[in-house]
């Protein structure tokens, strides 16, 4: 009888434990769904059957699916192309979720011309790629969770995933085919196990560690930054034994692990070694630091400070996350001082890189979240601090919500198509740079009946479309171009002179009649940064579904316009030209 009575005290008990776990998970659960339902609202913004093209209206979401259609699979030909500058793995993950789909008939996939015909069939494809971005972005949320929880208080840890469920470049990043969501989740795995590993050298914890930043780098090369957790984990021992050679064969176990999940995920580092290295040189010369168009270095890190991060993040959250990092240089915790000297070292060098993109943030978001949410935690318990965590927090999803609406609404190159199939007479020739993501449907699909004068190729380069586009408006009636062309231009006029030079002339020969913009107003980001060569603004970036578009009607010569009039009767509007 007794024995019977201990198994019941038994099952109770470990009902009453299993009770208790899944109500401390409970707040993680629901923050795991209501993140999951932020990335997936507005998933079929820029559909291509939207846009009238292959691609959407970010510009990178298309070379995933570029690179996949040049693969040659009967040939063993699945050499990523231009994407081979991020990694091997994003690339070849969709691909497999394509054929996937394709083989249980979800998806109808076919050449070039059949997919521009069907137009519903890319949209698919766009849809499960973009799916698979918001699910590892919600992944990384619970990683980066279980990362607090080994060195923070639990509170402390939920507070980090909150902003990291809310803050705008994660929950944008996590819409996007690209591979930045996927490379943060393995790069943080990875972070996981160098925190352990600084408790605890084991090999497994050195072998786990060196896998998943591995993991991390094919997925995009960027992720090389995260393996300073790994090496400071590692040398902390070393310093500590005041031996150089501690763990030799363990910290060997990490660098070959890692470098034979790069070998096996992406072959052509042997197979194609000179393409590999000319990559691999352009990726990390992007990082050169330095000032352009004359201007200063303080120049460059005010833009970081006072536009790049607070777009990134909500301006409220910058000032609170530097600090929490400042607060981490003190104290007892290696982790924590770990993290505060790679928060430093990123920000002092990605602040300094003339090109920065507000996507380029996330690789040190995560640690100002863990800081911010440690911060949160101490202040919490006070009056004051109460309302300071909430006000910061508060901010921070109003920002990224306003943001959000845009991906549910109208946007400036639908309202500029529309306006265009109302107003723009038919027949009229239109002069555009190329055409590219940023036009409108009417002019992607060439739907109207207008005939087209580009000024390059879709694939070719902006400035020299630019350039050509001032020796061919004065043949069109209308020029069309967008905040994408000509703003980064003309911040930098000692760069692209000749393109300037062809802005000018095309703007003196023609006046404006319509404008599209839905600029942030300043009370969302106070300063914003102006756009600079290739690189846009970072208002623009995370607004990017809103580009400036003007619409410009061609004055012809006194004598020309004359001739014209008489040649159309005196009606305006006269003289269609033919396809």
């Amino acid at each position: 009888m007794e024995q019977a009575s201990r198994r019941v005290d038994i099952y109770y008990n470990l009902n009453y434990i299993k009770i208790m776990r899944f109500k401390r998970a409970l707040p993680l659960i629901f923050l795991v769904i209501a993140a999951l339902a932020l990335r997936v609202a507005g998933i079929k913004l820029g559909l291509p059957s939207e846009t009238g093209g292959l691609a959407t209206l970010h510009g990178d979401e298309s070379m995933t699916f570029h690179s996949l259609g040049n693969m040659n699979p009967s040939k063993l030909d699945f050499y990523p192309g231009d994407t081979i500058s991020w990694g091997t793995f994003h690339v070849y993950s969709i691909g497999a979720l394509i054929k996937t789909l394709d083989l249980a008939g979800v998806i109808e996939l076919g050449d070039r011309q059949k997919l521009q015909d069907n137009l519903g069939e890319v949209d698919k494809m766009y849809l499960a790629a973009r799916a698979f971005s918001a699910l590892f972005g919600v992944l990384s949320i619970v990683a980066l969770y279980f990362i607090g929880c080994l060195f923070l208080s639990e509170r402390a840890a939920l507070f980090s995933a909150i902003l990291m469920a809310f803050s705008l470049a994660p929950v944008m990043i996590s819409y996007l085919v690209k591979p930045d969501t996927t490379m943060l989740f393995w790069g943080l795995i990875s972070v996981y196990f160098s925190f352990k590993l600084l408790r605890e050298p084991s090999t497994a914890n050195y072998f786990l560690a060196g896998s998943f930043l591995g993991l991390a780098f094919i997925t995009k090369l960027s992720a090389a930054l995260l393996g300073f957790f790994p090496f400071a984990a590692h040398f902390y021992h070393v310093y500590a034994a005041r031996n150089p050679f501690f763990g030799f064969k363990k910290f060997s176990i990490l660098t070959v692990s890692g470098l034979a999940v790069y070998l096996i995920l992406n072959p052509y580092l042997i197979l194609r070694f000179s393409d590999e290295l000319k990559w691999m040189s352009i990726v990390f010369s992007c990082g050169s630091v330095g000032a352009n168009s004359g201007g200063s270095l303080l120049e460059v890190y005010a833009a970081y400070f006072l536009s790049v991060l607070p777009a990134a993040f909500g301006w409220a959250l910058v000032p609170f996350a530097l600090a929490a990092v400042a607060r981490w240089f003190r104290g007892p915790s290696y982790e924590k001082k770990i993290s505060a000297v790679y928060c430093a070292l990123f920000i002092a060098w990605s602040g300094a890189t003339p090109f920065t993109n507000v996507h380029y943030a996330l690789l040190v978001a995560p640690f100002l979240f863990l800081a911010a949410g440690d911060l949160a935690h101490r202040l919490f318990n006070k009056r004051w601090g109460k309302l300071l965590v909430i006000a910061v927090f508060a901010q921070v999803l109003l920002y990224t919500l306003y943001i959000k609406r845009n991906y549910v609404s109208s946007y400036t190159t639908k309202e500029a198509d529309t306006w265009i199939r109302e107003n723009v007479p038919e027949g009229s020739t239109i002069a555009i740079s190329r055409n590219d993501f940023w036009m409108p449907r009417v002019i992607r699909r060439r739907s109207g009946s207008f005939k087209l004068l580009e000024g390059g190729a879709p694939q070719g380069m902006l400035p020299q479309a630019i350039v050509e586009l001032g020796n061919i408006y004065s043949k069109a009636d209308y020029v069309i171009i967008s905040e994408y062309e000509y703003a980064g231009l003309q911040s930098a006029p000692k760069e692209f002179p000749a393109e300037n030079a062809a802005l000018e002339k095309i703007f003196s020969g023609t006046k404006e009649v319509k404008r599209f913009e839905h600029r942030l107003p300043l009370y969302i980001l106070p300063f914003q940064s102006k756009s600079h060569g290739y690189q846009p603004a970072a208002g623009l970036q995370v607004n990017f579904m809103n580009p400036g578009m003007l619409v410009l009607k061609v004055i012809p010569p006194p004598g020309q316009a004359a001739k014209a009039a008489s040649s159309a009767g005196g009606r305006p509007g006269g003289g269609i030209i033919k396809k």
